[in-house]
């Protein structure tokens, strides 16, 4: 999947709400450095969304 933050985000969250996934493997695209780009721009944009599970 390729896009913006919000554009990942809005699609991981729609996946999980509608019961198509209830986690995700997250494999960059690129060692050292695709994985942070992943948790500092898209992670913080769903963890609002998940508050209401923990």
């Amino acid at each position: 999947m390729a896009g913006t933050p919000e554009q990942v985000a809005d699609r991981l969250q729609e996946w999980f709400e509608q019961g198509a996934a209830y986690g995700f493997n997250v494999m960059p695209p690129w060692l050292t450095g695709g994985f942070d780009l992943f948790a500092d721009h898209v992670v913080p944009l769903l963890r609002p969304a998940a508050e209401p599970f923990s």
